[in-house]
């Protein structure tokens, strides 16, 4: 059970994560962009190699979270089908 809490908790979360590692890129380039960004170029960079980052990492956690979810509900499903098919097989 300990494992179900801890991906539907990262399920939540790595959405969000995506938003924010997009919006902290967008933002610094934004930054960079504009006139007052040009004497903190590289802390704008390091802001959009941040928000890249943060925003692949949690898409490659998402399909993880997920394919492991979809694993673990296949396994259900062969269980429950095995469960009904012995079942019918005794009546």
């Amino acid at each position: 059970m300990k494992i179900d809490a801890i991906e539907q908790m990262i399920a939540s979360v790595t959405p969000k994560l995506s938003v924010l590692g997009g919006g902290v890129a967008a933002t610094s380039g934004a930054i960079k962009n504009s006139a007052v960004g040009q004497n903190i170029l590289t802390i704008a960079d390091y802001g959009v190699v941040f928000g890249i980052f943060v925003g692949v990492s949690s898409l490659a956690l998402q399909v993880v979270v997920f394919y492991r979810r979809d694993k673990r509900e296949e396994r259900m499903f062969r269980a429950n089908m095995d469960t009904m098919k012995n079942q019918d097989k005794s009546k």
